[in-house]
């Protein structure tokens, strides 16, 4: 017999007796299961990752299931337009929801001092400015393939429209419908973007 180099489970050799094979098995899933069985439950897993470039919005489908009940978004991305505003829609069967039902919040501090607030309940939410450089959106989409209101919140950084300086802030937006969605689009409202998005799963 000999043991696996990370683990150190059980394994037949080629010199073994082939009437030990049934044994051989038994010690090896007893192996993995005590190995599996003390491992945490909780933890990322990822669903989707997608590189775009110089498009005016990016959608990605089929991300959102009943596997899981919450996910992890993270997005790095540049603008050719600088101070560029970027929203997101939730979507359904491959298609946006572009009901007046998303109310957003972007709140950011720019490093002038300043407070920034993006705020509305319309067709789409904000959660970013964009420019050349590279900005971030990193956020959680909380119950969004369920039958409940869908909530984001989390972090982003950018450059604000009104100016050439950089502002880090937080972002909060609720879908007030109880509508089951599998995934997002991600809009720039002028230019075009370049970067990509990975999407977690949440272990419940």
């Amino acid at each position: 017999m000999a043991v696996t180099p990370n683990y150190s489970w059980p394994v037949p050799v080629d010199t073994d007796y082939v009437k030990d094979g049934a044994e051989a098995i038994k010690d090896l899933g007893d192996a993995i299961d005590a190995t599996v069985f003390g491992l945490p439950s909780g933890g990322l897993t990822l669903i989707n990752a997608t590189t775009f470039s110089a498009v005016a919005s990016i959608s990605i489908n089929n991300c959102f299931s009943a596997t899981y009940s919450n996910y992890k978004v993270v997005v790095a991305y540049t603008n050719t337009l600088q101070g560029t505003q970027t929203n997101i829609r939730f979507r359904t069967l491959g298609a946006d929801d572009t009901a007046s039902n998303y109310a957003g919040m972007c709140q950011r501090i720019g490093e002038n001092g300043t407070s920034y607030n993006l705020v509305g309940f319309t067709d789409l939410a904000a959660v970013n400015n964009a420019n050349s450089t590279t900005n971030t959106l990193s956020f959680d989409a909380i119950s969004p393939n369920k039958s409940a209101e869908t909530n984001l919140v989390g972090n982003s950084l950018g450059v604000m429209t009104t100016g050439s300086f950089n502002t880090a802030g937080v972002i909060g937006v609720l879908f007030n419908l109880t509508t089951v969605f599998d995934g997002f689009t991600i809009l720039f409202a002028a230019g075009t973007g370049t970067g990509t998005i990975k999407v977690y799963g949440y272990q419940d």
